[in-house]
């Protein structure tokens, strides 16, 4: 009181003193107010004109005038809902809906319960995401038309993302990227959309390689450091955002990641004056429970209370158990990190933890830098990084310390080490880890939790992460890592009643925790999407059933799709009008391809109304709509090939033939020109054969005619030379059958000795080397059968006339079949002169010196096979019978794999087998060779195509190595000519020593008409 006192004292002397200087201060200090008072209402005064200056240009239609002034007045005016809805409404008269849209939903965020800004979001919603579906329906049908043109990817998956769409926005923009190279812009918006679908990740591996595309762009640095942020790579991330602000000093958006980063904010002191004095009133009693456990005890049973919390953080700041309070303050943060209330303690126990942690550290680092081999030393030390969640420093000093010690020794190290790895994303070394511990403690259900989280984190092994992690919960219900990490499991398998059952229980044990909540969005979001997944796989289970040929069934999947959807594309109706024709119902057909074309126009339907109409039977009808359709695109394939099939079931076959011809000369594709050929092929046969007589069709004799010249040449080092020259040609009766001719003439060179073996005997007589130099002719007539486009079967018969001997007959059949790209199957067989299969100096002077040849028989089975599109599996098998007794056997498999686009290599297995050796040809007995083989094919164009390969292998037998080099050449200028060469230089083994070769072959198709 007596302090008090003083003070009125000095008060009352103070204004007796001052009393005229006090009048002109107050004076002074409500002029300042008058002047600020009058500029504040003017300045309100002339906002609001701004809006009112913006209303009367609506009035007057100026929506452009308007949207500036409101620019200003938002501006000014950022929490007054009028402006936002003014300006989409200006942006909604002058048809930018996307950003009538995007004010309307600024003006929610600010009126949320707002009727009009309701009406006005949902009315310009559902008008722009008509405007988005039809979009993308065009984008589709230019899909349909052309797969390879990017921009149409790119445009759906912006639509998409425009609707909010984003699981099938990424899916777009994935696409879109396998086909070009992004701009730096839609990488951000990509990452946007992967951001949303919480692709982390994916999104980090994105950025990361196009930050190095393009370095100077501060926006990629800034998002890639966001993704690393967010993936707790904080040392990173603070890089990348201190190279955006580099690149662009004062980028609001990196200076708040950096923040983020480096775990820095603003540090708010205080000091409590009240502090002392409370602690007087309060006298020495103490409370009757201590008051943390009390505030636990309260959060527990109702875990939304946050005065109660804040009263615990403040409880464990003040006896200094900081990870506690960080935690509070964690699950404080979801709804209040502006919060006045929440800053000063988050700043405050953030500022005491990060020295806290600090101090710990150096002490835990100098300990371990002082002793490295210490346990306690290494494990504190390894803790300590993990704090600071430097996990890679963690790892390194725990595989510091396990170097050199035995595997069985520190498996509590080990644990750490696979811990840490996992939560720094190292999961290939946290897997070894994991495995090795299971292998030695195949119970410890700590170890199967980790390994289960590891497996759910990637995405692998769900089989492996469900046991483990049933093991766990049976042991213990309430472990919440393990019930979190099974509902990922539940809900990614679309279990979602049990996925959401292990989410709740999780709940129940700690309702604030973080991973409950991310399992909780993960859940919702795949719900959210389960309809639209469900409905896609009905859809894609009628195409597939399509494909396959089972049209009524397809029918059935459609009409289900289309009872779950409510609007269908054009695209899915056109579809189901096909399958619809398809299973014969071509009325309804037609009448679905009408509608669409009553809605709109479009060609695309306009052609396939035209051919439902023919294949309905209605040939005459159909006529017109092609005829128009022509006309009005005189260069579409499609018009006019089927326009030329319906004038031929209308039996106007020369409109027909030269509609066809006129494709053929003005189209480029080679597949299109192979179908026109094809067609005009049936169609000259229909005509030849219009009385039903076979005979009749040989008035078209020859339908085709082609030449297949052909050569060949074969010399090794042992003075054998071998070259063919021939010449085959081909009539064709009908399209699918022809007859030929062909003669081949073949020159023999070489120095033989008389050799060994069974056949010496007949050879005393000869000089010990002696030269050989013959030929011999072939000729043949033939039959060639095409039945199938996928099949091709030929015989030939006729004679071989040799120098010196006499004539024999010869014949030759095969049969091939072969699905491009996919299979092959050839199966062939020749009986001639064994000299045509045996390349032999010694068997050929053999029959010139006493008269008598060698029949042979050939057979050999080719195959080939693609498993997939990287994968070739190729097989052929030789069986040689020969009039002297011998038989032989060869064998060639060979497994490849594509490793690049042009690149292929694998590995082949060679067997030869005869019966017995022979004295006059090689006949090995159990040679067998092992090689690895590559081969490169550069298309050099669209007619020329070249492949160099060889192969290096290994012969057992002879502990040699074999080799080869050899090349190809195809040149192909039209379907009508095809020039194809084939070259070999190798070197193999032959009884024992080194045999080397050369060989090449060439042929020409040539298909004069």
């Amino acid at each position: 009181m007596k302090a008090l006192s003083m003070q009125n004292l000095f008060l009352m002397k103070y204004s007796k003193k001052n009393h005229g200087r006090e009048h002109s201060l107050l004076f002074f200090f409500f002029l300042c107010l008058f002047f600020i008072g009058s500029s504040f209402l003017f300045a309100q005064q002339g906002v609001d004109n701004l809006k009112n200056d913006a209303m009367n240009q609506m009035r007057q239609q100026r929506f452009g005038e308007a949207i500036d002034l409101l620019n200003k007045f938002i501006s000014a005016r950022p929490r007054v809902v009028d402006g936002y809805l003014l300006r989409g409404e200006c942006y909604e008269k002058r048809g930018q809906l996307e950003y009538a849209v995007l004010d309307y939903r600024s003006a929610l965020k600010v009126a949320p319960n707002d009727g009009r800004v309701r009406n006005n979001l949902s009315r310009a919603e559902t008008v722009w995401y008509a405007q988005l579906r039809k979009k993308i329906e065009g984008h589709q049908r230019e899909i349909a038309i052309n797969p390879s043109i990017p921009i149409n990817y790119l445009e759906i998956g912006k639509c998409h993302k425009h609707m909010g769409e984003w699981m099938l926005a990424e899916q777009w923009y994935d696409e879109y990227i396998k086909r070009q190279e992004p701009s730096a812009d839609e990488v951000i918006r990509y990452t946007e959309i992967l951001a949303r679908n919480n692709h982390i990740e994916k999104g980090e591996k994105i950025l990361k390689k196009f930050v190095e595309k393009y370095p100077n762009d501060h926006r990629l640095w800034s998002r890639y450091g966001y993704f690393q942020l967010w993936l707790g790579k904080k040392k990173q991330a603070a890089e990348d955002f201190r190279t955006a602000l580099k690149l662009r000093p004062y980028f609001k958006e990196a200076e708040d990641g950096l923040e983020q980063a480096e775990d820095r904010a603003y540090i708010y002191t205080y000091f409590d004056t009240t502090k002392n004095h409370k602690k007087l009133l309060e006298g020495q009693k103490k409370p009757q429970e201590y008051a943390i456990d009390r505030y636990y005890k309260s959060l527990k049973k109702n875990p939304s209370d946050l005065d109660t919390r804040y009263s615990l953080v403040k409880e464990l700041i003040a006896v200094d158990r900081l990870e506690e309070a960080y935690e509070q303050l964690q699950i404080i943060g979801t709804g209040e990190v502006d919060s006045t209330k929440f800053v000063p303690l988050w700043d405050t126990v953030n500022a005491r933890r990060d020295k806290q942690i600090e101090a710990n550290s150096e002490a835990s680092m100098a300990a371990y830098e002082k002793d490295p081999d210490n346990k306690d030393n290494v494990k504190r030390a390894a803790q300590a990084y993990a704090r600071q969640l430097n996990y890679e420093d963690a790892c390194r000093v725990l595989k510091k310390f396990l170097e050199g010690k035995a595997e069985t020794e520190h498996h509590d190290f080990r644990y750490m080490l696979a811990q840490y790895s996992a939560w720094n994303f190292q999961f290939e070394g946290a897997i070894e880890q994991l495995n090795y511990l299971l292998a030695k403690e195949p119970n410890n259900l700590d170890y199967q939790l980790l390994r289960a989280q590891v497996a759910v984190w990637t995405t692998t092994d769900p089989d492996l992460a469900n046991q483990y992690l049933d093991n766990v919960l049976a042991a213990n219900p309430k472990n919440l890592a393990a019930l979190v990490a099974k509902s990922t499991l539940l809900v990614r398998d679309r279990k979602f009643p049990e996925g959401l059952e292990k989410i709740e229980a999780a709940r129940k044990i700690d309702p604030t925790n973080k991973a409950v909540e991310n399992a909780q969005n993960f859940y919702d979001v795949r719900l959210a999407l389960e309809e639209d997944v469900k409905n896609f796989e009905i859809l894609s289970d009628a195409r597939k059933i399509a494909e396959s040929g089972d049209c009524k069934a397809s029918q059935a999947k459609y009409e289900e799709y289309f009872s779950k959807i409510k609007q269908p594309s054009k695209i899915e109706m056109m579809e189901y009008a096909d399958v619809i024709g398809c299973a014969g119902d071509w009325n309804k057909s037609k009448d679905i391809y009408k509608n669409l074309l009553n809605e709109e126009y479009d060609y695309d339907v306009a052609l396939q109304l035209a051919k439902a109409t023919m294949w309905s039977g209605d040939s005459t009808g159909a006529l017109p709509l092609f005829d128009k359709l022509v006309k009005e695109d005189t260069t579409n394939f499609d018009a006019k090939l089927f326009m030329a099939e319906d004038l031929e079931k209308l039996q106007d076959r020369d409109k027909a033939r030269g509609l066809l011809e006129n494709l053929l000369t003005t189209t480029v594709d080679t597949v299109k020109r192979d179908v026109v050929t094809k067609r005009l092929g049936w169609l000259n046969a229909s005509a030849a054969s219009g009385g039903g007589s076979f005979w009749s069709s040989l008035s078209t004799f020859p339908s085709y005619v082609r030449l297949v010249p052909t050569g060949f040449h074969y010399s090794d080092n042992m003075n054998l030379r071998v070259s063919n020259l021939g010449l085959q040609i081909e009539l064709g009766l009908i399209q699918y059958l022809g007859v030929g001719a062909s003669v081949k003439r073949t020159y023999l060179k070489g120095t033989a000795n008389s050799g060994t073996g069974v056949y010496t005997q007949y050879l005393t007589n000869l000089p010990g080397d002696y030269s050989v130099n013959t030929s011999m002719t072939t000729f043949k007539w033939h039959v060639f059968l095409y039945p199938h486009p996928n099949l091709y079967a030929a015989a030939g018969f006729g004679t071989l006339s040799y120098q010196g001997l006499s004539r024999r007959n010869v014949m030759d059949g095969i049969i091939r079949y072969e699905k491009k790209n996919k299979a092959l199957l050839m199966l062939t067989y020749e009986k001639s002169d064994a000299v045509s299969f045996l390349y032999s100096s010694r068997l050929v002077n053999y029959g010139t010196q006493y008269g008598s040849r060698f029949n042979a028989e050939n057979y050999v089975v080719t195959y080939e096979y693609h498993p997939s599109q990287v994968l070739k599996i190729f097989g052929h098998y030789q069986y040689l019978s020969l009039s002297d007794g011998n038989q032989g056997n060869d064998i060639i498999l060979k497994i490849g794999r594509k490793l690049s686009d042009e690149v292929t290599g694998g590995y082949e297995y060679n067997m030869t087998n005869y019966s017995r050796n022979s004295g006059l040809y090689y006949a090995p007995q159990h040679f067998e060779a092992h090689s690895i083989w590559g081969e490169y094919e550069y298309p050099y164009d669209e007619e020329w195509t070249m492949t160099v390969g060889g192969k290096l292998g290994y012969v057992p037998s002879s502990d040699f190595i074999i080799k080869e080099l050899n090349g190809r050449v195809m040149y192909k200028p039209s379907d009508r000519f095809v020039l194809s060469a084939t070259a070999a230089i190798g070197e193999s083994s032959r009884e024992d020593t080194s045999y080397k070769y050369v060989s090449g072959f060439f042929s020409i198709y040539y298909t004069m008409f």
